[in-house]
């Protein structure tokens, strides 16, 4: 079930650029609203960035430490 879940959310982020991810990389702490008044994807394609990119498992491991 995993494997779907990490195939999928590749599928609906497959048409974004390198600069798009840097944007998403290093303003990953805004609010989905916030991120898509810049970005040109919805609140579902945003989250599955974020899982590809592994910046919602870091959100967690901070969100622990404090």
């Amino acid at each position: 079930m995993k494997r779907h879940k990490i195939a999928l959310a590749v599928e609906l982020t497959a048409q974004w650029s390198v600069e798009q991810d840097c944007y998403l990389i290093e303003h990953a702490t805004q609010t989905i609203a916030q991120l898509q008044q810049v970005l040109p994807f919805d609140e579902e394609q945003i989250n599955a960035r974020k899982q590809v990119l592994g910046l919602i498992k870091r959100q967690r491991a901070l969100q622990r430490l404090r």
